[in-house]
């Protein structure tokens, strides 16, 4: 990335995707790779950003630990799910405080 700006690499990483954030979220290093002079280890880090940026708006979501409704269920795992390319069945289990078990 020498000799070009941060701003540049997140202009060609937009550019390579049609400026759509989404799949730029789902790509994966080598993806991230592809971009001219950015090498594996610059991908991880991209990635790394990617996935603590997710993990970041997941924590600000969950602000308690009961469920009461369809809405908790939802804002709790959202960011856990939003992103995969299949149907997951999941069970939760709540204490009779509709607390979670585990």
């Amino acid at each position: 990335m020498q000799g070009r700006s941060a701003e540049t690499v997140a202009c060609e990483l937009l550019a390579m995707t049609d400026h759509d954030l989404q799949p730029l979220v789902e790509l994966t290093p080598k993806g991230y790779a592809l971009v001219p002079r950015i090498g594996i280890a610059r991908a991880m880090l991209i990635s790394a950003a990617m996935e603590l940026g997710r993990r970041r708006t997941a924590i600000s979501r969950i602000t308690k630990n009961r469920i009461t409704s369809s809405s908790d269920v939802y804002n709790r795992y959202v960011d856990r799910f939003c992103d995969l390319g299949y149907e997951e069945l999941n069970v939760l289990l709540l204490k009779r405080s509709n607390d979670l078990l585990v």
